[in-house]
């Protein structure tokens, strides 16, 4: 029997590959706004209900025996029915606009003073599949192998991450550099005076990343800490003290 969540459609072999947390998140940017998966028009909640694929094949540059990754998108109702689809023979690239949200925040610090977060998030999901109920995050997963590190708690300012940047060339814009180069993020961020302030004077931010399902607008620091404390807790979220250039 599908079931229907609040607008979003899901078929019961979805649900039994998605956890309450992926189901919330899913629901949170089909409110806000998704990209069909089946004919790339845009779509949300307001406009009708929207249904829930995965879609699991061979990663990039894998045969149809190697590393496995599942994509869960979204489409209209009237495109796609929810459902489980196998493509065995065809690799799975990250979607187009599996692209990264990025916010900034300020948050007081464990022993007084503030701290400079900058949050980014796949805005698709996906995840690594090695067997059954055993699922992973390819993006974090290549962010650990990059020099991040997996935060088991918020409490604490992560480790350094050296190689990783951030460069702030506007206001309104930022880009964030793995190591060797490669861009994680490159688009609009709202700065606002304290986070940049702090930013300019240590040279530094402290990256978090991983699924961590913000809500946009945030409508308070106390939602926003208690999300990102949840994912660091689920073993979903990446930090590092990176460089400002």
């Amino acid at each position: 029997m599908v079931a229907t969540r609040r607008g979003l459609i899901t078929a019961p072999e979805v649900s039994e590959l998605l956890s309450e947390d992926d189901l919330d998140t899913l629901h949170r940017q089909a409110v806000t706004g998704y990209r069909c998966l089946i004919c790339q028009q845009n779509g949300d909640l307001a406009a009708g209900p929207a249904a829930v694929v995965v879609r699991i094949g061979p990663a990039p540059g894998e045969g149809p025996d190697g590393a496995q990754v599942a994509h869960v998108r979204l489409a209209h109702r009237g495109c796609a029915r929810s459902g489980v689809v196998d493509t065995p023979t065809t690799s799975l690239a990250p979607p187009a606009e599996a692209g990264m949200t990025a916010t900034a925040a300020v948050i007081p610090g464990a022993g007084g003073g503030l701290r400079a977060l900058l949050i980014i998030e796949p805005s698709a999901q996906m995840s690594s599949v090695a067997g059954p109920g055993e699922r992973g995050n390819p993006i974090l997963d290549r962010m650990l192998t990059d020099g991040l590190h997996l935060l088991p708690r918020l409490a604490d300012a992560p480790p350094h991450s050296p190689g990783w940047l951030l460069r702030l060339p506007t206001r309104w814009k930022a880009a964030v550099l793995g190591p060797d180069g490669e861009t994680y993020y490159a688009g609009e961020l709202e700065q606002p005076r304290v986070w940049r302030q702090l930013t300019r004077r240590r040279r530094s931010a402290e990256l978090l990343a991983g699924n961590i399902g913000l809500r946009f607008p945030i409508t308070s620091a106390e939602e926003c800490l208690a999300l990102l404390d949840g994912a660091a807790h689920a073993g979903r979220l990446a930090g590092g003290t990176i460089g400002l250039r």
